[in-house]
């Protein structure tokens, strides 16, 4: 069909006349169970589903069915995660003598195509429907553009049970024949008997699926003489030959013919024993098999790598299959296979198509970069706490396995790079890891307290624990961490070398004792050798991930404040309470861990929001509400000395919260205490809710409420199996002072009123002095080393003192004695202290920050989203303002003076001596024959100083000088060294210097890797990673066929195309060889490209070849918009309604 919408609402009916139907059944599904205790179930007994809060929302927010009106189930092709409604088969039948039985089923998968490539599982545009209305069925057909292929069968009731019970009487002789051993005791694959399906099922497998037209063309036998790779793997617990003999004849490839994905039947996460027992089993036994076993096991195996390329299997021609960890298990194993069997005639395609499911999915389940919110993009689509790890447990075997087939690693992808740096960005501050799950605190290291070094191997980096089966303390970073940064050495290596820095090699996740031992081949390939290069972690924010704020990196003073903001689009397992955990927070300092939960409170369970969470929430329509899932739309503020960061609810789509709720922010003073703010937007009496819990075991921080007194009995301690903590109710915007440092940092001019019930004197409710004349918002804290004012309210303050004035909702004074001054303004138009003032001219959002020292300097940032005026005052005369370095304007005469700044971050320095430059970086290094050439970027200093590490950036000596941004070092002993540049201006330096590794050696370097070809007509582009010390690359290219290349770019560029070359045709519309059979290739050329890196020691070995076949999975793509899709399947009806889905794409 063309030509024709979703909108027109024009149909195709089907109308069974005759026929009598009294049982409908579609799969295994638990709410039919529920419905109806008869397997059949009655085709009027309506179904009814509930909310489980789960995003994925798997059954929307509740269905009651009526089957007169529309039945719940409906034909698609695939079902994300498992089927349910969405069924490839369905069944009618009536009941009595000659009774009839009706069936319909997806027929050819690779035509049900509704042009909108949707993401976890086709859209239900095309669904086939039905309704069986005043006794009669009806089967409904939507016309829209696109293609659909169904079949539908007719054949008597007892005839069609005949040919099940047959069918499954051949599986149970199967398995009667074929019980094995495990962990001691007698073990078989589930008994037929228990499987009810009707014959429909088995019509699809048979003349859809599985058809002796698909299959003939299978090559399933593998010559004895045929090349099979020597055992690389240490030796698991298994037991012997006939144990894994009987356990593949048991395996999912065997229930094949039952079927694909639909219950009952085979599902991609059924692979999973493959990669974790069969592939070692096999290496390790498959010459003391007979030769029979040995035949069918290898059959076996093969019949995997064809299946998992199956539509109905693993989606990728037409929607992309989810869920994508458990999809992962199934589209992971076609590259197993060519590692088993290397010389297969499918076993480079099979490899080609691993490649392909792993760029895909990278495309479409990693959040991109928003320039618009100024979020990085590369959050995952599954939660942190397992799925993330999950997924990459797969992928990474097979990547293993692919590199053991034949050298090449498939991970170099833009995608795997940006989900790299998020991987890095993520991490907490250094905690002490052990947790005794006891009810006593836990001992720290001998010696060491709260400030001391964190270096110690008992800190470590971890993640928090946000999503499913995080544990609820601590996520640490398990072996796929440290394979992602092998990887990427040569395609982005400085990622490659944060992620060396910041954790050392993991535990594999979820690792039984009897799993295959992947990491054995993995390190015998990469020793892992390398320390990395610190990336010296900022604040930052991730689309669709959160807010993450960071101070005193590198110290014994460092803290990370993470702050959730899940937002609308493809997710998975991130929370079922509180839209994800939406506003929840992570608090990390000094070594220790504040927050915590029981396992899966910010994961599976099905709870109240707020229940167990550190978070806040807002009574509406019943219940307590998080902010919501949200765009990071509100700016971050990392200014240094003070930082501001703002989760906004959505009123203008979605009124989950709003206007009950109107945002949450978090202002951080340096590294001593942080304020929350919890703003809500009603008039009266708006309920509200703050929760905050650690694991047993573990302290609270010191929590003062310093504005919205808690309600009467408002109080509430609570306690899990492994945490606890409390709540606090009350009314309206709320005000929290939270900091680490319990005995520092206190609220002055006031007393504490600590909690009845907690008997905690860390928690407590600020009560002013009755002589405090302070508006409200406005609070004096004491640090032990700084005298604070902080304002910070919902409404304008508007404060004046004889040495201080604010007028704004958000900013803090600092005094450190009388040698430092730091004025911040977030939210305002005015802040002033001891003679020093700040104005702000603007109608967007503005911040700014400065330090005043003893010497009456002035350095500072400054933020804005439009043009804005600068007004200081309090200026001495005589002084020079520098703006990013470079001098504005003349001397300063009197004490004021104004400023205009459009759009962007400034830099501000007003000082009567030279200018503190702006830093200085290393772009880029050439490794020459005898020397090694620096490029240095150095935006507004002539001088730039080269300084050597030896011992990974501890300590710095002085190597020379350059004003060229350019500098020559000498070549010293192999290894490893850091190099730096240092701004600077006269005795003024830059503030800060990023370190950039060189490596010593006399080998030539290592190829890039990740080529990637887009063809078009006649032409084509490729792109490649980028090397260390490269000089430049050179692209080599030649006919398929011909033995050598020529040489057809040489340059210090990453991407080249190739025009105007004859015979190039675009990829076919389906991918792969057996879908292209039919295809005229005449006048086709196919070319092979390759690609090497050049430095003074030489040219490296070409990369793995890489062509323009047009049939190659490699060379397709789905016909979409290649960018990532927010409104994935069940974030638009029927599991969302539509007022409630995302926009279709983030802004551009």
């Amino acid at each position: 069909m063309t030509n024709l919408s979703k909108s027109d609402e024009i149909v195709m009916e089907m109308e069974w006349n005759g026929f009598n139907p009294v049982k409908r059944f579609g799969t295994h599904w638990d709410r039919t169970l529920e419905s109806n205790r008869d397997m059949w179930m009655g085709i009027e007994q309506p179904i009814y589903t509930s909310y489980s809060k789960e995003d994925p929302r798997w059954t929307g927010t509740g269905w009651i069915e009526n089957p007169a009106e529309k039945m719940i189930f409906r034909i698609s092709p695939f079902g994300g995660n498992s089927v349910r409604e969405q069924v490839p088969v369905m069944s009618f039948w009536e009941e009595g003598n000659s009774a009839r039985e009706l069936g319909i089923f997806v027929y050819d998968f690779n035509r049900w195509n509704d042009r909108q490539y949707g993401i976890w599982q086709p859209t239900p545009d095309l669904s086939v429907y039905f309704r069986f209305q005043n006794h009669k069925l009806f089967f409904t057909y939507p016309l829209i553009s696109g293609t659909r292929s169904t079949a539908v069968s007719l054949f008597p009731v007892n005839d069609g049970e005949k040919r099940v019970a047959e069918f499954n009487d051949k599986l149970s002789s199967l398995l009667e024949h074929n019980v094995y051993m495990q962990n001691g005791s007698l073990h078989h694959k589930n008994d037929p008997k228990d499987l009810y399906y009707r014959y429909s099922q088995i019509l699809m497998m048979r003349y859809a699926l599985l058809s002796l037209d698909r299959i003939k063309d299978w090559q399933l036998m593998y010559p004895e003489d045929a090349r099979r790779p020597e055992n690389p793997f240490k030796s698991r617990s298994a037991s012997s030959a006939e144990n894994f003999y009987k356990k593949m004849l048991t395996s999912a490839m065997s229930y094949y013919p039952v079927g694909l994905n639909c219950y009952p039947g085979v599902h991609s996460i059924e692979h999973r024993i493959l990669y974790s027992e069969f592939v070692e089993d096999y290496l390790r036994y498959y010459k003391v098999l007979t030769e029979s076993q040995r035949q069918t096991v290898e059959a076996l195996f093969i019949l995997g790598g064809y299946v998992n390329m199956l539509e109905a299997m693993n989606p990728i021609r037409h929607s992309l299959a989810g869920t994508a960890n458990m999809a992962a298990d199934g589209w992971c194993i076609p590259l197993q296979i060519s590692f088993l069997f290397p010389d297969h005639p499918m076993a480079k395609e099979w490899a080609d198509f691993y490649e392909k499911e792993l760029e895909l999915n990278g495309l479409f389940y990693t959040r991109p970069d928003v320039k618009q919110y100024e979020s990085f993009g590369g959050r995952w689509v599954e939660s942190l706490g397992i799925y993330n790890w999950a997924f990459l447990r797969p992928v990474t075997h097979s990547n293993i396995a692919g590199e053991m087939y034949d050298g090449k690693n498939r991970f170099a992808s833009r995608y795997m790079a940006s989900r790299g740096r998020w991987m890095v960005d993520m991490l907490t501050a250094p905690v002490y890891i052990h947790w005794n799950k006891k009810l006593v605190p836990d001992f720290y290291p001998k010696g060491w307290n709260p400030g001391d070094s964190l270096t110690r191997p008992e800190f470590a980096r971890c993640y928090p624990p946000h999503g499913a089966h995080s544990k609820g303390f601590l996520v640490p970073t398990y072996m796929p961490y440290l394979q992602l940064a092998e990887w990427m050495e040569n395609y982005d290596p400085l990622l490659s070398e944060h992620l060396f820095w910041l954790s050392s090699a993991g535990d594999e996740v979820e690792k039984k004792k009897t799993d295959t031992d992947w990491n054995a081949p993995y390190l015998n390939m990469h020793p892992i050798k390398r320390t990395g290069t610190n990336p010296h972690l900022k604040s930052t924010k991730y689309t669709g991930h959160g807010i993450v704020l960071r101070a005193g990196v590198d110290t014994p003073e460092e803290l990370s404040i993470h702050l959730n903001q899940v937002d609308k689009g493809p997710n998975y397992r991130w929370g079922n309470q509180g839209e994800g955990n939406t506003g929840g927070l992570y608090f990390y300092a000094q070594g220790q861990v504040f927050t915590g939960h029981e396992n899966e409170i910010a994961g599976d369970h099905v709870v109240n929001n707020l229940d167990g969470l550190t978070n806040f929430g807002v009574m509406k329509d019943g219940e307590f509400r998080t902010i919501g899932m949200n765009e990071l739309k509100a700016p971050l503020y990392d200014f240094g000395v003070a930082q501001f960061a703002e989760l906004l609810s959505d009123g203008e789509n979605d009124k989950y919260v709003w206007p009950e709720y109107l945002s949450r922010s978090v202002m951080l003073a340096g590294t001593d205490y942080f304020i929350l703010f919890d703003e809500v937007g009603t008039n009266w009496r708006a309920s509200t809710r703050f929760s905050w819990f650690n694991v047993n075991g573990k302290e609270f921080p010191k929590i003062i409420f310093l504005s919205s007194y808690g309600r009467k009995g408002g109080w509430m301690a609570a306690r899990t199996e492994n945490s606890s903590g409390f709540y606090r109710d009350s009314f309206e915007s709320l005000l929290t002072l939270v900091t680490h440092k319990k005995k520092e940092v206190n609220v002055e001019g006031g007393k504490y009123a600590i909690a009845p019930i907690l008997k905690d004197s860390d928690i407590a409710e600020f009560i002013p002095s009755g002589s405090s004349s302070l508006p409200q918002g406005v609070f004096h804290i004491s640090t032990g080393k700084s005298s604070d004012i902080v304002f910070r309210d919902r409404s304008e303050i508007s404060y004046v003192s004889e040495t201080e004035t604010f007028e704004g909702k958000a900013g803090l004074i600092r005094r450190f004695g009388a040698d430092s001054l730091i004025l911040a303004m977030f939210k305002g138009s005015h802040i002033a202290a001891d003679g020093l003032g700040v104005r702000l001219e603007s109608k967007g959002r503005a911040a700014i920050a400065l330090t005043r020292n003893f010497r009456k300097e002035l350095n500072g940032t400054l933020k804005t989203e439009v043009d804005t005026e600068l007004e200081l005052s309090g200026l001495f005369p005589g002084g020079t303002l520098y703006i990013d370095g470079i001098r504005y304007g003349s001397t300063v005469s009197g004490s004021d003076m104004r400023i205009h700044l459009s759009k962007g971050e400034y830099t501000l320095e007003y000082t009567e001596e030279a200018a503190t430059p702006m830093s200085s970086r290393i772009i880029r290094t050439e490794y020459e024959k005898n020397r090694v050439k620096l490029f240095v970027e150095s935006p507004t200093c002539r001088s730039v100083r080269i300084e050597l590490s030896y011992d990974g950036g501890k300590t710095w000596k002085i190597k020379g000088k350059t004003s060229k941004g350019i500098y020559f070092l000498p070549n010293e002993k192999e290894g490893k060294i850091h190099v730096r540049a240092v701004s600077c201006n006269g005795n003024k330096c830059a503030r800060y210097a990023p370190e950039y590794p060189i490596y010593f050696t006399a080998e030539p370097p290592h190829y890039p890797e990740g080529l990637w070809l887009k063809l078009n007509e006649r032409q084509v582009e490729l792109d490649w990673g980028t090397v260390l010390g490269v000089q430049e690359y050179r692209l080599y290219r030649r006919k398929q066929g011909d033995e050598n290349f020529e040489m057809i770019y040489r340059g210090k560029e990453n991407t080249y195309t190739d025009t105007n070359v004859p015979g190039i045709q675009k990829a076919y519309v389906l991918p792969g060889s057996l879908d292209n059979k039919e295809q005229n290739r005449m006048g086709l050329v196919v070319y092979e490209y390759a690609v090497t890196a050049v430095n003074g020691r030489g040219e490296s070995r070409m990369s793995p070849v890489e062509n323009t076949d047009p049939a190659s999975w490699r060379n397709w793509y789905p016909d979409t918009e290649l960018k990532f899709k927010r409104q994935s399947a069940f974030w638009m009806p029927p599991y969302t309604p539509a007022e409630k889905s995302p926009e279709r794409y983030y802004p551009d």
